[in-house]
């Protein structure tokens, strides 16, 4: 078993944050216990979802089962278990494939309280995969840019680079102060735009029900959620004939999303394969919206993490799009009244950021359109750390960096 220790020597930030980033805490005493890491035990991967997904920063793509689809991917993957119980999942692709030999930590180390702790487990994650052969490590943890991460980072000698993800940044539906958790159904909506409010009104009225498919659990509480039955019509998860009917609609109707947007999509066959295993682990949460005679309308999978749920994806019907205007905007109402159900603190509906510039859409940007449409839900725009990378054998990444420092060219990206 490979065991890495790192103390808090080298997370120091290496100059005064600038004015427009927030200062980082005072760092810890050198005195303070150094960290600890392994690879995770088969006692430990038995409650590493209780860690790494339902803890109230937690990822769905820290899990368990992503972790499992990844593999069946070919990618290698190595769960992390530090001393005090904190859990971190890495992926590296095969070396036989463009960026093989690099590992990356997928949306970890999860925020926490000390950023200088997130340095601490980010550079004894890569002495670690350094021991496992591979040359450099990526993290990309969904942590605020206001508490100094990037700082940090960069004095334990990791760099800014490019995101793996669509988005660096995303926008957040706050449903209550800290303190009071849950908020009502009829003062969320209220806050929503004038437009987005009719066009989910027209959904209802136009006959639209709302299939729901979705294990639950992934929650650290243990009370269960009401249910929301009038609002939804659940399937069950033993019916798998109809559940495969509804995903390959859903990935028709997703394709045809990305198309227009020329986005890139995966095979249908990966597609589903996550989806099913999502689904399965209670992380992934499928909405469909049907109308009984033109069947379905427009599907979203909403991931189910921490504190929060996440708009994961959504697409719609191309050819009945202008009929039925609202029936994605039901479907995010939807997520946010199971959000609202399970006494969750925030509808994360990802991000919009420009390519590139990776900064707020303006007027005429290509993501402007979507970014107006999570503002009219209340969404607010939340600036990240983003990815940063520690070259563990840096002769080999020559290549690489040049690509980097190509793409890099023409953007501007401050450091967080």
């Amino acid at each position: 078993m490979t065991d890495v220790v790192a103390s808090e020597s080298g997370t120091e930030p290496a100059a005064p944050a600038e004015p427009e980033i927030a200062p980082s805490p005072a760092v810890p005493s050198p005195a303070a216990p150094p960290i600890h890491v392994h690879l995770a035990t088969p006692e430990e991967l038995d409650s590493w979802d209780v860690s790494a997904v339902a803890s109230p920063n937690g990822h769905v793509y820290q899990s368990r089962a992503w972790a499992e689809y990844r593999a069946a991917q070919g990618w290698r993957t190595w769960h992390l278990a530090f001393d005090d119980g904190f859990r971190l999942l890495v992926l590296g692709r095969p070396r036989s494939v463009a960026g093989g030999g690099s590992a990356y930590a997928s949306r970890g180390p999860i925020p926490e309280e000390s950023p200088e702790r997130s340095v601490q487990r980010a550079a004894a994650a890569a002495e670690l995969l350094a021991n496992e052969g591979q040359h450099a490590l990526t993290v990309d943890g969904e942590t605020p840019a206001s508490i100094g991460l990037g700082r940090l980072l960069l004095a334990a000698g990791f760099e800014p680079t490019e995101e793996l993800g669509s988005s660096c940044h995303r926008m957040d539906i706050h449903l209550g102060p800290d303190d009071v958790p849950n908020s009502d159904e009829k003062t969320i909506f209220a806050s929503f735009g004038a437009t987005t409010r009719n066009l989910i009104r027209q959904a209802d009225r136009h006959g639209l029900r709302v299939k729901r498919v979705d294990a639950g659990g992934g929650r650290a509480e243990e009370e269960t959620a009401a249910t929301l039955d009038e609002e939804f019509e659940p399937v069950e998860l033993g019916d798998e004939a109809t559940i495969d009917e509804m995903l390959r609609a859903f990935y028709s109707m997703v394709d045809g999303t990305t198309r227009r947007r020329a986005f890139a999509l995966t095979s249908e066959e990966t597609f589903l394969d996550w989806s099913r295993r999502g689904i399965a682990a209670g992380h992934v949460v499928y909405l469909q919206a049907e109308h009984p005679l033109e069947g379905p309308i427009a599907g979203a999978t909403f991931y189910r993490h921490g504190h929060r749920l996440t708009y994961s994806i959504a697409g719609d019907r191309t050819d009945l799009r202008r009929k039925y205007p609202g029936a994605v905007r039901l479907l995010v109402w939807r997520g946010i009244q199971i959000a609202l159900d399970e006494r969750r603190t925030t509808v994360d509906l990802g991000g919009v950021d420009v390519e590139g510039a990776r900064e707020k859409p303006d007027k005429g940007d290509p993501t402007y359109g979507m970014y107006q449409f999570k503002e009219s839900f209340g969404a607010r725009w939340v600036e990240l750390t983003g990815a940063y990378q520690r070259a563990t054998h840096r002769p080999r990444l020559g290549v690489g960096r040049v690509a980097r420092a190509l793409r890099q060219l023409g953007r501007s990206r401050a450091v967080r």
